[in-house]
Protein backbone atom coordinates (compact mmCIF):
# COMPACT_ATOMS: atom_id res chain seq x y z
CA UNK A 1 0.00 0.00 0.00
CA UNK A 2 2.99 2.25 0.79
CA UNK A 3 6.97 2.08 -0.40
CA UNK A 4 7.80 0.72 3.28
CA UNK A 5 5.68 -2.01 3.99
CA UNK A 6 6.69 -2.57 -0.25
CA UNK A 7 10.34 -3.07 0.97
CA UNK A 8 9.49 -4.77 3.73
CA UNK A 9 8.06 -7.51 1.61
CA UNK A 10 10.91 -8.16 -0.19
CA UNK A 11 12.93 -8.53 3.15
CA UNK A 12 10.89 -10.71 5.02
CA UNK A 13 10.89 -13.01 1.84
CA UNK A 14 14.47 -12.59 1.44
CA UNK A 15 14.93 -13.50 5.57
CA UNK A 16 12.89 -17.12 4.58
CA UNK A 17 16.57 -18.11 3.46
CA UNK A 18 18.48 -16.24 6.51
CA UNK A 19 16.69 -15.09 8.72
CA UNK A 20 19.37 -13.77 10.99
CA UNK A 21 20.26 -11.46 8.34
CA UNK A 22 24.09 -12.90 8.06
CA UNK A 23 25.86 -16.26 7.26
CA UNK A 24 24.52 -17.49 10.77
CA UNK A 25 22.11 -20.62 10.47
CA UNK A 26 18.66 -20.08 10.35
CA UNK A 27 16.93 -19.64 14.41
CA UNK A 28 14.78 -22.13 15.08
CA UNK A 29 11.24 -19.51 15.20
CA UNK A 30 8.37 -20.52 13.20
CA UNK A 31 7.83 -20.06 9.59
CA UNK A 32 4.89 -18.36 8.76
CA UNK A 33 3.39 -21.35 7.32
CA UNK A 34 4.03 -23.08 10.33
CA UNK A 35 2.30 -20.05 12.23
CA UNK A 36 -0.62 -20.53 9.69
CA UNK A 37 -1.29 -24.14 11.04
CA UNK A 38 -0.57 -23.40 14.66
CA UNK A 39 -3.21 -21.02 14.50
CA UNK A 40 -5.87 -23.29 13.20
CA UNK A 41 -4.99 -25.75 15.51
CA UNK A 42 -4.46 -23.21 18.34
CA UNK A 43 -8.75 -22.27 17.42
CA UNK A 44 -9.50 -26.19 17.76
CA UNK A 45 -7.52 -26.94 21.03
CA UNK A 46 -8.20 -23.87 23.04
CA UNK A 47 -11.18 -21.75 21.37
CA UNK A 48 -13.65 -24.07 19.73
CA UNK A 49 -16.23 -25.40 22.43
CA UNK A 50 -17.82 -27.88 19.02
CA UNK A 51 -21.55 -27.81 18.26
CA UNK A 52 -20.37 -24.69 16.15
CA UNK A 53 -19.89 -22.90 19.83
CA UNK A 54 -16.97 -20.68 20.45
CA UNK A 55 -15.08 -19.20 24.29
CA UNK A 56 -15.04 -15.81 24.53
CA UNK A 57 -11.82 -16.75 26.81
CA UNK A 58 -9.26 -20.04 26.18
CA UNK A 59 -9.60 -21.01 29.67
CA UNK A 60 -13.73 -19.83 29.90
CA UNK A 61 -16.05 -22.16 30.51
CA UNK A 62 -19.10 -20.41 28.90
CA UNK A 63 -19.09 -20.71 24.81
CA UNK A 64 -21.46 -18.69 22.10
CA UNK A 65 -22.28 -19.48 18.50
CA UNK A 66 -23.14 -15.96 17.84
CA UNK A 67 -21.97 -12.29 18.02
CA UNK A 68 -18.30 -10.64 16.72
CA UNK A 69 -16.20 -13.07 19.22
CA UNK A 70 -17.24 -16.34 17.93
CA UNK A 71 -17.84 -14.95 14.38
CA UNK A 72 -13.56 -13.35 14.29
CA UNK A 73 -12.72 -16.75 14.70
CA UNK A 74 -14.86 -18.30 12.00
CA UNK A 75 -13.21 -15.21 9.65
CA UNK A 76 -9.91 -17.16 10.80
CA UNK A 77 -10.70 -20.21 10.00
CA UNK A 78 -12.58 -19.07 6.35
CA UNK A 79 -9.03 -17.58 5.71
CA UNK A 80 -7.74 -20.74 5.85
CA UNK A 81 -10.54 -22.70 3.67
CA UNK A 82 -10.09 -20.09 1.33
CA UNK A 83 -6.16 -20.20 0.74
CA UNK A 84 -5.95 -24.24 1.43
CA UNK A 85 -9.50 -25.89 0.82
CA UNK A 86 -8.63 -27.86 3.70
CA UNK A 87 -11.44 -30.66 3.74
CA UNK A 88 -10.91 -30.97 7.47
CA UNK A 89 -12.32 -27.75 7.61
CA UNK A 90 -15.48 -28.43 6.01
CA UNK A 91 -16.73 -31.00 8.64
CA UNK A 92 -16.16 -27.73 11.34
CA UNK A 93 -17.74 -25.54 9.68
CA UNK A 94 -20.77 -28.28 9.31
CA UNK A 95 -20.77 -28.18 13.12
CA UNK A 96 -21.07 -24.23 12.29
CA UNK A 97 -24.29 -24.84 10.82
CA UNK A 98 -25.64 -27.21 12.83
CA UNK A 99 -25.17 -25.09 15.85
CA UNK A 100 -26.36 -21.81 14.16
CA UNK A 101 -27.27 -18.98 16.33
CA UNK A 102 -31.00 -19.20 18.04
CA UNK A 103 -31.67 -15.79 18.49
CA UNK A 104 -32.51 -13.91 14.96
CA UNK A 105 -33.33 -10.26 16.18
CA UNK A 106 -33.12 -9.34 19.75
CA UNK A 107 -32.25 -6.06 21.37
CA UNK A 108 -28.77 -5.72 18.88
CA UNK A 109 -28.65 -4.81 15.30
CA UNK A 110 -25.19 -5.59 15.01
CA UNK A 111 -25.78 -8.94 16.56
CA UNK A 112 -27.69 -10.45 13.34
CA UNK A 113 -25.40 -9.03 11.20
CA UNK A 114 -22.37 -10.46 12.33
CA UNK A 115 -24.13 -13.93 12.03
CA UNK A 116 -25.05 -13.21 8.62
CA UNK A 117 -21.60 -12.86 7.66
CA UNK A 118 -20.54 -15.86 9.41
CA UNK A 119 -23.41 -17.96 7.97
CA UNK A 120 -22.59 -16.56 4.62
CA UNK A 121 -18.98 -18.14 5.45
CA UNK A 122 -20.08 -21.66 6.10
CA UNK A 123 -22.45 -21.44 2.91
CA UNK A 124 -19.42 -20.88 1.00
CA UNK A 125 -17.37 -23.60 2.69
CA UNK A 126 -20.41 -26.34 2.70
CA UNK A 127 -22.25 -25.43 -0.10
CA UNK A 128 -25.36 -26.31 2.92
CA UNK A 129 -28.78 -24.51 1.71
CA UNK A 130 -29.41 -24.04 5.69
CA UNK A 131 -27.07 -22.03 6.40
CA UNK A 132 -27.70 -19.35 3.33
CA UNK A 133 -31.70 -19.59 4.66
CA UNK A 134 -29.86 -18.76 7.85
CA UNK A 135 -28.12 -15.25 6.49
CA UNK A 136 -31.28 -14.53 4.80
CA UNK A 137 -33.35 -14.78 8.09
CA UNK A 138 -30.81 -13.05 10.49
CA UNK A 139 -30.96 -10.30 7.75
CA UNK A 140 -34.09 -9.96 6.49
CA UNK A 141 -35.12 -9.89 10.28
CA UNK A 142 -32.93 -6.07 10.72
CA UNK A 143 -34.29 -5.20 6.93
CA UNK A 144 -37.89 -5.87 7.73
CA UNK A 145 -37.65 -4.29 11.44
CA UNK A 146 -39.41 -0.70 12.11
CA UNK A 147 -37.54 -0.41 16.21
CA UNK A 148 -33.98 0.37 14.46
CA UNK A 149 -34.14 2.87 11.22
CA UNK A 150 -35.15 6.25 13.50
CA UNK A 151 -35.08 9.72 13.69
CA UNK A 152 -32.91 11.90 13.28
CA UNK A 153 -30.62 9.62 10.67
CA UNK A 154 -33.41 6.59 9.55
CA UNK A 155 -31.04 5.30 7.01
CA UNK A 156 -28.15 4.36 9.59
CA UNK A 157 -29.80 1.72 12.31
CA UNK A 158 -29.76 2.63 15.73
CA UNK A 159 -27.50 -0.21 17.54
CA UNK A 160 -29.82 -0.75 20.36
CA UNK A 161 -33.64 -1.63 20.00
CA UNK A 162 -36.09 1.60 19.74
CA UNK A 163 -32.91 4.25 20.18
CA UNK A 164 -32.01 2.36 23.65
CA UNK A 165 -28.85 3.52 24.87
CA UNK A 166 -29.28 7.17 23.88
CA UNK A 167 -29.69 6.63 20.15
CA UNK A 168 -26.14 5.57 19.83
CA UNK A 169 -25.51 3.95 16.09
CA UNK A 170 -22.41 1.94 15.38
CA UNK A 171 -20.93 1.17 12.21
CA UNK A 172 -20.65 -2.86 13.32
CA UNK A 173 -24.36 -2.77 12.13
CA UNK A 174 -24.06 -1.08 9.06
CA UNK A 175 -21.32 -2.24 7.66
CA UNK A 176 -21.99 -6.03 7.97
CA UNK A 177 -25.45 -5.19 6.68
CA UNK A 178 -24.12 -4.27 3.12
CA UNK A 179 -21.67 -6.68 2.87
CA UNK A 180 -24.41 -8.97 3.66
CA UNK A 181 -27.20 -7.79 1.04
CA UNK A 182 -24.51 -7.43 -1.24
CA UNK A 183 -22.97 -11.23 -0.81
CA UNK A 184 -26.78 -12.36 -0.77
CA UNK A 185 -27.20 -10.65 -4.27
CA UNK A 186 -24.79 -12.84 -6.13
CA UNK A 187 -25.91 -16.61 -4.03
CA UNK A 188 -29.38 -16.67 -4.04
CA UNK A 189 -31.88 -17.98 -6.72
CA UNK A 190 -34.69 -15.24 -6.30
CA UNK A 191 -34.40 -12.16 -8.91
CA UNK A 192 -36.40 -10.17 -6.88
CA UNK A 193 -34.90 -10.68 -3.25
CA UNK A 194 -31.59 -10.26 -5.49
CA UNK A 195 -32.06 -7.00 -6.60
CA UNK A 196 -33.87 -5.70 -3.70
CA UNK A 197 -31.09 -6.75 -1.37
CA UNK A 198 -28.52 -5.14 -3.91
CA UNK A 199 -30.49 -1.85 -3.46
CA UNK A 200 -30.32 -2.22 0.02
CA UNK A 201 -26.80 -2.53 0.01
CA UNK A 202 -25.94 0.26 -2.22
CA UNK A 203 -28.42 2.30 -0.48
CA UNK A 204 -27.17 1.70 2.78
CA UNK A 205 -23.20 2.33 1.25
CA UNK A 206 -23.81 5.43 0.20
CA UNK A 207 -25.35 6.32 3.44
CA UNK A 208 -22.56 5.16 5.48
CA UNK A 209 -19.89 7.10 3.29
CA UNK A 210 -21.67 10.42 3.86
CA UNK A 211 -22.12 9.76 7.57
CA UNK A 212 -19.00 7.44 8.79
CA UNK A 213 -16.19 8.97 7.26
CA UNK A 214 -13.83 11.24 8.64
CA UNK A 215 -13.04 14.81 7.00
CA UNK A 216 -10.24 14.19 4.41
CA UNK A 217 -9.63 10.51 4.71
CA UNK A 218 -11.17 7.43 3.66
CA UNK A 219 -11.37 6.08 7.27
CA UNK A 220 -14.22 5.28 8.67
CA UNK A 221 -15.34 6.05 11.44
CA UNK A 222 -17.72 4.23 14.15
CA UNK A 223 -20.09 5.98 15.97
CA UNK A 224 -22.94 8.56 15.43
CA UNK A 225 -24.34 10.18 18.74
CA UNK A 226 -27.87 11.67 18.02
CA UNK A 227 -27.37 15.38 18.75
CA UNK A 228 -30.05 18.38 18.28
CA UNK A 229 -31.95 17.02 15.87
CA UNK A 230 -29.30 15.51 13.84
CA UNK A 231 -26.63 12.27 14.39
CA UNK A 232 -23.36 13.77 14.20
CA UNK A 233 -19.63 11.28 14.30
CA UNK A 234 -17.49 11.64 17.75
CA UNK A 235 -14.92 14.57 17.48
CA UNK A 236 -12.02 11.90 18.26
CA UNK A 237 -11.58 9.41 15.31
CA UNK A 238 -12.84 5.83 16.14
CA UNK A 239 -11.04 3.89 13.77
CA UNK A 240 -12.51 0.73 14.06
CA UNK A 241 -10.12 -2.10 12.04
CA UNK A 242 -13.46 -4.17 11.88
CA UNK A 243 -15.82 -1.85 10.58
CA UNK A 244 -13.03 -0.88 7.71
CA UNK A 245 -12.38 -4.19 7.21
CA UNK A 246 -15.84 -4.97 6.18
CA UNK A 247 -16.43 -1.93 4.42
CA UNK A 248 -13.61 -2.75 1.92
CA UNK A 249 -15.06 -6.35 1.58
CA UNK A 250 -18.38 -4.55 1.35
CA UNK A 251 -16.89 -2.74 -2.17
CA UNK A 252 -15.19 -5.15 -3.99
CA UNK A 253 -18.44 -7.52 -2.90
CA UNK A 254 -20.31 -4.57 -4.50
CA UNK A 255 -17.88 -4.06 -7.68
CA UNK A 256 -18.23 -8.03 -8.42
CA UNK A 257 -22.08 -7.93 -8.68
CA UNK A 258 -22.52 -4.68 -10.07
CA UNK A 259 -19.51 -4.03 -12.46
CA UNK A 260 -19.31 -0.98 -10.86
CA UNK A 261 -15.70 -0.23 -10.27
CA UNK A 262 -16.34 2.92 -7.71
CA UNK A 263 -16.92 0.25 -5.02
CA UNK A 264 -13.54 -1.12 -5.50
CA UNK A 265 -11.96 2.31 -5.90
CA UNK A 266 -13.21 2.87 -2.18
CA UNK A 267 -12.28 -0.20 -1.02
CA UNK A 268 -8.75 0.21 -2.48
CA UNK A 269 -8.70 4.00 -1.02
CA UNK A 270 -9.21 2.97 2.38
CA UNK A 271 -7.14 0.03 2.56
CA UNK A 272 -3.94 2.20 1.16
CA UNK A 273 -5.28 5.18 4.14
CA UNK A 274 -5.16 1.80 6.39
CA UNK A 275 -1.06 2.20 6.30
CA UNK A 276 -1.78 5.39 8.44
CA UNK A 277 -2.38 3.52 11.65
CA UNK A 278 0.69 2.44 12.88
CA UNK A 279 3.20 2.73 15.12
CA UNK A 280 7.01 4.38 14.29
CA UNK A 281 8.26 1.24 12.52
CA UNK A 282 5.15 0.71 10.54
CA UNK A 283 3.13 -1.98 12.35
CA UNK A 284 -0.49 -1.67 12.41
CA UNK A 285 -1.60 -0.58 15.77
CA UNK A 286 -5.47 -1.30 17.04
CA UNK A 287 -6.22 1.38 19.64
CA UNK A 288 -9.37 -0.14 20.41
CA UNK A 289 -10.98 -1.68 23.30
CA UNK A 290 -12.35 -4.95 23.34
CA UNK A 291 -15.34 -4.47 21.13
CA UNK A 292 -13.32 -4.28 18.29
CA UNK A 293 -12.01 -6.90 16.43
CA UNK A 294 -9.04 -7.18 13.76
CA UNK A 295 -9.96 -10.50 11.79
CA UNK A 296 -12.71 -8.62 9.02
CA UNK A 297 -9.22 -6.19 8.45
CA UNK A 298 -7.44 -9.22 8.31
CA UNK A 299 -9.94 -10.98 5.65
CA UNK A 300 -10.42 -7.78 3.69
CA UNK A 301 -6.46 -7.50 2.85
CA UNK A 302 -6.17 -10.64 2.10
CA UNK A 303 -9.08 -10.37 -0.63
CA UNK A 304 -7.52 -6.97 -2.43
CA UNK A 305 -4.13 -9.51 -2.23
CA UNK A 306 -5.81 -12.15 -4.05
CA UNK A 307 -7.37 -9.85 -6.44
CA UNK A 308 -3.70 -8.57 -7.39
CA UNK A 309 -2.80 -6.14 -4.88
CA UNK A 310 0.73 -6.02 -3.19
CA UNK A 311 0.57 -8.25 0.16
CA UNK A 312 2.78 -5.55 1.62
CA UNK A 313 0.39 -5.02 4.77
CA UNK A 314 -0.14 -8.74 5.32
CA UNK A 315 3.94 -9.78 5.48
CA UNK A 316 4.75 -6.88 7.17
CA UNK A 317 2.87 -7.17 10.04
CA UNK A 318 3.16 -11.11 10.02
CA UNK A 319 6.86 -10.19 10.22
CA UNK A 320 6.82 -7.89 13.57
CA UNK A 321 4.02 -9.80 15.60
CA UNK A 322 5.89 -12.78 16.64
CA UNK A 323 6.58 -11.52 19.76
CA UNK A 324 3.24 -10.74 20.80
CA UNK A 325 2.61 -14.74 20.86
CA UNK A 326 2.34 -16.12 23.74
CA UNK A 327 3.36 -20.31 24.37
CA UNK A 328 -0.49 -21.53 24.74
CA UNK A 329 -0.51 -19.38 20.81
CA UNK A 330 -2.51 -16.46 22.23
CA UNK A 331 -1.81 -13.26 20.66
CA UNK A 332 -2.04 -9.66 22.05
CA UNK A 333 -4.50 -7.36 20.52
CA UNK A 334 -1.03 -5.18 19.43
CA UNK A 335 1.01 -7.09 16.47
CA UNK A 336 3.53 -4.95 17.74
CA UNK A 337 3.77 -5.68 21.43
CA UNK A 338 4.75 -7.88 23.88
CA UNK A 339 2.73 -11.26 24.59
CA UNK A 340 0.01 -11.00 27.34
CA UNK A 341 0.91 -11.48 30.66
CA UNK A 342 1.29 -14.92 31.38
CA UNK A 343 -1.18 -15.58 34.07
CA UNK A 344 -3.70 -13.41 32.08
CA UNK A 345 -7.44 -14.09 30.66
CA UNK A 346 -6.50 -13.37 27.05
CA UNK A 347 -10.60 -12.34 25.39
CA UNK A 348 -11.17 -13.62 21.76
CA UNK A 349 -11.38 -10.23 20.84
CA UNK A 350 -7.96 -9.78 21.61
CA UNK A 351 -6.54 -12.62 19.83
CA UNK A 352 -8.20 -12.70 16.53
CA UNK A 353 -6.50 -10.47 14.94
CA UNK A 354 -3.31 -12.13 15.27
CA UNK A 355 -4.78 -15.60 13.89
CA UNK A 356 -6.20 -14.25 11.25
CA UNK A 357 -2.95 -12.58 10.22
CA UNK A 358 -0.95 -15.31 11.14
CA UNK A 359 -3.02 -17.51 8.30
CA UNK A 360 -2.93 -14.78 5.86
CA UNK A 361 0.49 -14.10 5.43
CA UNK A 362 1.52 -17.32 4.84
CA UNK A 363 0.85 -17.71 1.41
CA UNK A 364 2.95 -15.08 0.42
CA UNK A 365 6.31 -16.12 2.22
CA UNK A 366 5.85 -19.08 3.69
CA UNK A 367 9.56 -19.93 4.75
CA UNK A 368 9.22 -16.03 6.62
CA UNK A 369 10.56 -16.17 9.85
CA UNK A 370 9.46 -13.42 12.18
CA UNK A 371 12.00 -12.09 14.79
CA UNK A 372 12.65 -13.70 18.09
CA UNK A 373 10.50 -12.23 20.68
CA UNK A 374 12.51 -9.05 21.17
CA UNK A 375 10.25 -8.08 24.48
CA UNK A 376 12.12 -10.40 26.48
CA UNK A 377 14.77 -7.88 26.62
CA UNK A 378 12.39 -5.50 27.88
CA UNK A 379 12.54 -3.98 31.57
CA UNK A 380 9.03 -4.06 33.80
CA UNK A 381 8.56 -0.91 35.89
CA UNK A 382 5.73 -1.10 38.79
CA UNK A 383 3.79 2.17 38.20
CA UNK A 384 0.64 3.93 39.28
CA UNK A 385 -0.86 6.19 37.18
CA UNK A 386 -4.99 6.38 37.68
CA UNK A 387 -5.62 9.76 36.77
CA UNK A 388 -5.65 12.34 33.74
CA UNK A 389 -3.64 14.60 32.64
CA UNK A 390 -0.50 12.42 33.17
CA UNK A 391 3.03 11.78 31.73
CA UNK A 392 5.27 8.98 31.41
CA UNK A 393 9.01 9.53 30.05
CA UNK A 394 11.71 6.68 29.28
CA UNK A 395 14.62 6.16 26.89
CA UNK A 396 14.03 3.15 24.54
CA UNK A 397 12.72 1.77 21.47
CA UNK A 398 9.25 0.48 22.34
CA UNK A 399 7.01 0.87 25.28
CA UNK A 400 4.12 -1.02 26.35
CA UNK A 401 1.08 -0.18 29.11
CA UNK A 402 -0.16 -2.71 31.05
CA UNK A 403 -3.39 -2.61 33.57
CA UNK A 404 -6.72 -4.65 34.40
CA UNK A 405 -9.63 -4.57 32.22
CA UNK A 406 -12.59 -4.34 34.68
CA UNK A 407 -15.27 -7.14 36.21
CA UNK A 408 -18.99 -6.07 37.62
CA UNK A 409 -18.55 -4.00 40.94
CA UNK A 410 -15.34 -3.29 40.06
CA UNK A 411 -14.92 0.91 40.42
CA UNK A 412 -13.32 0.91 37.19
CA UNK A 413 -16.37 -0.93 35.98
CA UNK A 414 -19.45 1.67 34.49
CA UNK A 415 -22.34 0.33 32.57
CA UNK A 416 -23.13 2.75 30.12
CA UNK A 417 -25.62 1.76 27.02
CA UNK A 418 -25.48 -2.03 26.61
CA UNK A 419 -24.87 -2.51 30.31
CA UNK A 420 -21.66 -4.48 30.87
CA UNK A 421 -18.43 -2.48 31.96
CA UNK A 422 -18.39 0.29 29.07
CA UNK A 423 -16.98 3.95 30.27
CA UNK A 424 -13.89 5.19 30.77
CA UNK A 425 -10.55 5.99 29.24
CA UNK A 426 -7.99 8.58 28.24
CA UNK A 427 -6.80 10.20 25.00
CA UNK A 428 -3.12 9.68 23.71
CA UNK A 429 -0.20 11.90 22.93
CA UNK A 430 3.19 9.77 21.55
CA UNK A 431 5.73 12.15 21.48
CA UNK A 432 3.20 15.00 21.31
CA UNK A 433 1.43 13.57 18.60
CA UNK A 434 -2.15 12.02 18.39
CA UNK A 435 -1.97 8.85 16.50
CA UNK A 436 -4.38 8.74 13.52
CA UNK A 437 -7.23 6.66 15.32
CA UNK A 438 -7.79 9.15 18.30
CA UNK A 439 -9.38 6.28 20.88
CA UNK A 440 -6.18 5.96 23.18
CA UNK A 441 -6.97 3.81 25.83
CA UNK A 442 -10.62 2.57 26.29
CA UNK A 443 -9.73 0.56 29.33
CA UNK A 444 -13.71 0.85 30.80
CA UNK A 445 -15.11 -1.56 27.71
CA UNK A 446 -14.45 -4.69 29.38
CA UNK A 447 -15.94 -8.24 28.11
CA UNK A 448 -14.10 -10.68 29.36
CA UNK A 449 -12.61 -9.24 33.09
CA UNK A 450 -8.52 -9.87 33.23
CA UNK A 451 -6.87 -8.88 36.22
CA UNK A 452 -3.64 -7.47 33.97
CA UNK A 453 -4.02 -7.01 29.90
CA UNK A 454 -1.80 -4.87 27.54
CA UNK A 455 -3.42 -1.84 26.98
CA UNK A 456 -0.72 0.26 25.00
CA UNK A 457 1.68 -0.45 22.71
CA UNK A 458 4.28 1.28 20.89
CA UNK A 459 7.94 0.93 19.12
CA UNK A 460 10.39 2.76 17.20
CA UNK A 461 13.28 1.91 14.89
CA UNK A 462 15.74 2.94 17.30
CA UNK A 463 16.24 3.61 21.09
CA UNK A 464 15.65 7.14 21.97
CA UNK A 465 14.29 9.72 24.65
CA UNK A 466 10.22 9.40 24.20
CA UNK A 467 7.08 10.41 26.16
CA UNK A 468 4.04 9.15 26.54
CA UNK A 469 1.05 12.19 27.68
CA UNK A 470 -2.40 10.44 28.89
CA UNK A 471 -4.99 13.43 28.63
CA UNK A 472 -8.88 13.92 29.86
CA UNK A 473 -11.96 13.49 27.35
CA UNK A 474 -14.60 15.34 26.31
CA UNK A 475 -17.43 12.43 27.72
CA UNK A 476 -19.95 11.27 25.43
CA UNK A 477 -22.85 8.31 25.92
CA UNK A 478 -20.64 5.33 24.39
CA UNK A 479 -17.42 5.57 26.11
CA UNK A 480 -18.03 7.74 28.87
CA UNK A 481 -15.53 10.25 30.77
CA UNK A 482 -11.99 10.10 31.30
CA UNK A 483 -10.53 6.92 33.61
CA UNK A 484 -7.26 4.57 33.66
CA UNK A 485 -5.79 2.12 35.61
CA UNK A 486 -1.98 1.37 34.47
CA UNK A 487 -0.03 -0.65 36.84
CA UNK A 488 3.16 -1.50 34.51
CA UNK A 489 5.72 -0.03 32.24
CA UNK A 490 7.29 -2.50 29.78
CA UNK A 491 10.02 -0.20 28.44
CA UNK A 492 12.17 -2.27 25.54
CA UNK A 493 16.05 -0.82 25.32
Amino acid sequence: MNARPAVALAAAIALAANPSGGNAAPRPTPTFAERAADAVETIRRHWYAGHGRFRLCADCVDATASDWGADSLIDVLYLRWLLTRDPALVGLFREIVEGEPGDTLGGFSDVPMWDAVAAIRAYDVTGDPRALTQARREYDALATSRHFALAPCPAIDTQLRDGGGSGIRTLETDANRILVGASLAGRVRDPIYARRALADAVRRYDAVRAAFLGPGTPLYSVYLFPRSGRCVREPRRQLFASVNGRMIEAGLVLTAVTHDERFARDAHDTATAIASLRDNRGVFVDLQAQNDVVAPLVVAMLQLARAGAPPAWLVWNARAMGSSRRADGAYGRFFDGPPPPRDASVSVFETNGGLALAVAAAPFAPLARGPDDDWQLAQHHPIAIRAAPARYAFHGSGIAFIGPLPAPGDPLCRPLTVGNCEGGRVAIRVDGRLPASEVGIWQGKSLVPSAATVLFAWRWATSGDHVIDFDPVTPNPKQGDTALDLREAVVLP
